[in-house]
């Protein structure tokens, strides 16, 4: 059984057989593939493979031979590439994507780091501060990621769910980085 120490490193470990948790998360998994989508915490992962391959991308252009005359962003056959510094070595963050999620405090109303187990969400809304390493930001880029999980009432809002967008909204404004919203959803409930 492997378990995660940290919010961090919960998003970055596999799915492993034997953990208490991962026929629930498959049945959920599978439940949001019938509808047409994705299960919501499956997308720090999914973020993370497609920053795996931008830097294995960008490692396969530097490596393009450049032409010996006229402009030094042209490679061989005419196309322009990306002015960014050229690299001749890419070595691929271990930490390239960190996601902690921000769940409700409901007796204080406000939004907390959490490191609960995947799945156990009790509203049809998700939030994650996560930070991303990039070329251009090597360092880390702080976003928050807002998500409907499709899985609980068909990923719909309701006050629960309009509460923790507000907050995870005013979090990223408050920390002046970019706020995402992902969005599946059957609608609003009423009544």
């Amino acid at each position: 059984e492997v378990s995660a120490t940290t919010p961090r490193e919960k998003h970055q470990l596999p799915a492993v057989v034997g953990d208490r948790n991962s026929g629930k998360v498959q049945a959920k998994r599978v439940a949001a593939r019938r509808t047409g989508s994705m299960y919501v915490y499956d997308l720090p992962g999914l973020l993370n493979v497609a920053l795996s391959a931008k830097f294995t991308a960008s490692q396969d252009r530097s490596s393009l031979p450049m032409l010996s005359q006229g402009d030094k962003n042209t490679i061989a056959g005419g196309r322009k590439r990306s002015p960014s510094p050229r690299r001749s070595s890419v070595t691929l963050p271990a930490d390239l994507l960190s996601a902690t999620e921000l769940v409700m405090d409901w007796d204080k109303l406000e939004l907390v780091e959490s490191d609960r187990i995947e799945g156990s969400n009790d509203i049809g809304m998700i939030a994650w501060h996560i930070s991303l390493k990039t070329f251009e930001y090597p360092d880390g880029r702080d976003i928050v990621v807002i998500a409907n999980d499709v899985t609980f009432q068909a990923g719909s809002f309701g006050v629960r769910e309009d509460q923790l967008f507000q907050k995870a909204s005013e979090y990223a404004r408050n920390r002046g980085i970019p706020r995402i919203y992902i969005s599946c959803n059957s609608g609003a409930r009423v009544g």
